[in-house]
């Protein structure tokens, strides 16, 4: 397939936006407004396409990190951490070309000062450009900026150049920043019509199999968000696999299904770590947050191409043939196979793994209980039998994917 990466990472830097709710003041479409100040630099500079194109994914992706450091940022060993697991994180993303260290030395500063003390060429020049435009983006909150304070803007890029910032990239700020398209792109509200127009279009020849690397990056995000997901998504990904294998179904769908797995709690990045490790009861505003998350699972997967099919399993895993499931109250009618498979195996990985108001349950206990949502209408009863018959509790250590088995 002609897999479109360019909007496959937009629709995913959505959720991380929002990654880092507990630990700073988040800003809705931070990572599209850096990537299209980058890019804006980038164009002054006319730094070749196949740069500008990793640029614009890696500036997208630059806060990976944040949840897996789980820190803020109030000194540099701190800003190091989110630095280190974000590079860490993205090394499976398909790129032009090699990239090393452009994610982990996004916070150094041009004259030696940031987190690893690395100063002037030595940081690579993505990361010099991502740096300038994540700083002014966040100190000056540019898609809400008054006209009066443009010129304050310039001249802090102006006043940082040989110090924060690469002499170079600040002066080529100030010619995208004298221009009214620059600012109108900013605050006319359309950050998504606006870093279009400037995206580069990423497209790889990809396979199923070729997307797993990506889905593995999200799901690693994910599940480090609580110590109490930790193997999560991952765990309910070999499930699937097991149960694809029983069922017959072809490799495509086994390893979209996998995929599903993968990303089906992408949501829960919205969901505040005081609600996921909450030991007691969940208060009506707690839950309605909690029950927000696979509405945005759908939301962020739907915009991708050729991913219909994962973004419904996906979105899909907390609705019950009964129609007292969310987000949209679907019924028997309604769901397909992979998506009541789905279902049921993400309440018993969730069973057998420890939550704040319990330990893991035995595979004995958790069978018991599908079997008692079964009598309530909530699951099919063919699939939980075959489930029971079939996967076992995870031991933790979790073999990421190979569901193409090469």
């Amino acid at each position: 397939m002609k897999f479109d990466m360019s909007r496959c990472l937009d629709a995913l830097s959505l959720a991380l936006d929002f990654a880092g709710t507990d630990t700073f003041d988040p800003k809705p479409n931070h990572s599209r407004r850096t990537a299209y100040v980058a890019l804006a630099v980038a164009d002054e500079l006319g730094i070749p396409e196949e740069d500008k194109k990793d640029l614009y994914a890696l500036a997208l992706l630059h806060d990976n990190g944040i949840v897996m450091s789980g820190q803020d940022f109030n000194s540099l060993e701190q800003a190091a951490s989110h630095c280190i697991h974000g590079e860490k994180n993205l090394a499976g993303l398909p790129l032009q070309k090699p990239r090393r260290n452009v994610i982990r030395f996004h916070h150094e500063n041009y004259d030696g000062s940031g987190p690893f003390r690395v100063r002037g060429a030595d940081i690579p020049l993505l990361a010099r450009l991502i740096h300038l435009a994540n700083t002014l983006e966040a100190e000056f909150d540019l898609w809400k900026l008054d006209p009066s304070e443009r010129k304050r803007v310039r001249e802090y890029a102006l006043s940082g150049a040989g110090k924060r910032f690469d002499p170079d990239a600040a002066a080529a700020f100030q010619a995208a920043a004298r221009k009214e398209r620059f600012w109108c792109d900013m605050t006319f509200g359309n950050d998504m019509d606006s870093l279009h127009r400037r995206t580069p279009q990423i497209f790889y020849d990809f396979q199923w199999k070729d997307i797993v690397s990506i889905s593995e990056i999200f799901m690693r995000i994910v599940d480090s968000k609580s110590r109490f997901t930790f193997n999560h998504s991952g765990g309910l990904a070999a499930h699937a696999d097991t149960m694809s294998d029983f069922y017959g179904f072809t490799p495509d769908t086994k390893i979209q299904l996998h995929i599903a797995a993968h990303l089906h709690d992408l949501g829960k990045l919205y969901v505040p770590n005081a609600i996921l490790e909450k030991p007691g009861s969940l208060d009506a505003a707690e839950l309605a947050c909690i029950k927000r998350h696979p509405y945005i699972t759908k939301l962020v997967l739907e915009k991708i191409p050729f991913f219909e099919e994962i973004a419904a399993w996906a979105g899909n895993h907390h609705e019950r043939l009964n129609g007292k499931g969310y987000p949209d109250n679907l019924t028997e009618k309604e769901l397909d196979c992979q998506s009541r498979l789905l279902g049921v195996l993400d309440i018993y990985q969730a069973m057998t793994e420890e939550r704040p108001y319990r330990k893991a349950v035995t595979h004995k206990e958790a069978v018991e209980t599908l079997n008692g949502m079964v009598r309530l209408g909530y699951l099919d009863a063919k699939m939980v039998k075959d489930v029971s018959q079939t996967v076992w509790p995870l031991d933790g250590n979790i073999k990421l994917c190979d569901p193409c088995g090469d």
